[in-house]
Parts: structure tokens; C-alpha cells; sequence
């Protein structure tokens, strides 16, 4: 990632839930880029991104976050349930290991 410019990707991902409120399935719905650990915008220059495209980063970066996404807690949840349950999460990945980062993912209500 520190190669590509990267220091902060954000992965979003949805999900669906059993009616048992079990992650039933996942699926990628974008992923984001920033050059700065906190706050600013994603990247959105054409060359950098195709950069981070053809490195693969992308394609790590989406197995990993989907394997997280099933471990997290809750932050937000409609009442009442709606059932099947549909919501998502964010995460989050950092260029320095050594820097605080929270370890699982929040997931929040569609």
C-alpha cells in the first residue's frame, strides 16, 4: 500500500442476515482509497487508481474484509428487527501495522 500512495483503504460491505440474525451473505459494494489516515477524500486519480487495480491490492483487500465482516458488533439497529435482517459494514485497513485501528467491524442498518 505505501508503494501505491495508500494509507488508508475502506472497504463497504453488505449484508444479509438469517432471520436468526446469522450473516447469511456478503457481498463487496465498493472500496475506497485515501492517501491520508484520517478525514480527506478518496483517491480519485485515474492512473493511481488503475495502479492499485493491476496490483491485485483490490482483490486481497476484498477477501480479507469480507472474512472480517462476519466477526463485528452492532452500532445501529432498527426497532422493530426487520426480518431478514439487511444491513452493512466498513472496513478499514491501515499501511502501518503498529497504528491503533479498531480490530473488528461495526455494522450499521440499511
Amino acid at each position: 500500500m505505501k508503494k501505491l500512495g495508500v494509507k488508508r483503504p475502506v472497504v463497504w460491505i453488505d449484508i444479509r442476515f438469517d432471520r436468526k440474525g446469522r450473516p447469511k451473505e456478503t457481498t463487496l459494494n465498493r472500496t475506497e482509497y485515501f492517501a491520508q489516515y484520517e478525514g480527506g477524500t478518496a483517491i480519485s486519480d485515474i492512473k493511481q487508481l488503475n495502479s492499485i487495480h493491476a496490483s491485485g491490492l483490490d482483490k486481497e483487500l476484498s477477501t480479507l474484509a469480507l472474512d472480517r465482516a462476519g466477526h463485528g458488533a452492532w452500532t445501529d439497529v432498527p426497532r422493530p428487527r426487520p426480518h431478514p435482517f439487511i444491513g452493512g459494514t466498513q472496513v478499514q485497513f491501515l499501511d502501518d501495522e503498529w497504528l491503533p485501528a479498531l480490530s473488528g467491524a461495526l455494522y450499521y442498518a440499511r
